[in-house]
């Protein structure tokens, strides 16, 4: 299965969602949970032995709406895996040079992991589409706003223990866009299905991403 990653939609909210869950996904609860929080963008972590059939399961139900697509992806037999279940986007935790050629190559969205500089520039030059910079936590915000004085044309994706109040001083710093797991997803609401309280939580971190565009052009 094929599907196409919008580029305008994920410029409007360039906030990654990342789904690392190993239990039963209720697919369509989740897709609609997501929408009405106002993401775009909903990456799975391909972590567990049933990672192709839930992502499967997840584009079947946002039938074009959402961007959806694989992370941790290290090899290509798993970046095959990954496109064959309707991913439209990839995501690596490390600069994987054949996976990011892969991507390139066929015009497929890709978002690999770097830590210092050298590998920064390195992905950027590859090709990426952003560099998520991972963990972002231990690089910290100081990292960034330091890296994109000096080369302001680098794309740049934090992702790693980015909490909801974190997010404006990371967007300041110079952040393109941002990678949200744990904090977005919590694993309780998660497990007990509670949609309402997931999209509010998803709703308050896309809204402190926005509040800083609109003082921007205030």
């Amino acid at each position: 299965m094929k599907t196409r990653f919008d580029h305008e939609h994920f410029k409007a909210v360039p906030l990654v969602g990342i789904l690392r869950h190993r239990g039963m996904l209720d697919y369509a609860g989740l897709v609609e949970a997501v929408l009405a929080g106002g993401l775009t963008t909903l990456e799975l972590s391909f972590t567990h032995a049933g990672a192709a059939i839930d992502l499967a399961g997840l584009v079947a139900a946002a039938a074009g709406r959402l961007n959806l697509g694989a992370g941790t992806i290290t090899t290509l037999a798993r970046l095959a895996e990954a496109r064959a279940t309707g991913a439209s986007f990839i995501v690596t935790p490390m600069v994987v040079a054949e996976v990011v050629d892969a991507c390139v190559a066929s015009g497929v969205p890709i978002f690999p992991g770097a830590f210092t500089p050298t590998e920064i520039v390195a992905a950027d030059a590859m090709g990426a589409t952003m560099v998520k910079l991972f963990p972002a936590v231990s690089l910290g915000i100081a990292f960034v706003a330091q890296l994109k004085a000096t080369m302001p044309e680098l794309r740049l994706l934090p992702t790693g223990g980015i909490g909801c109040a974190d997010i404006a001083g990371w967007k300041r710093a110079g952040a393109d866009g941002l990678g949200l797991g744990g904090g977005l997803f919590p694993a309780a609401l998660l497990a007990n299905r509670d949609w309402a309280a997931l999209s509010a939580n998803i709703r308050r971190h896309v809204a402190a991403w926005q509040a800083l565009l609109l003082s921007s052009t205030a």
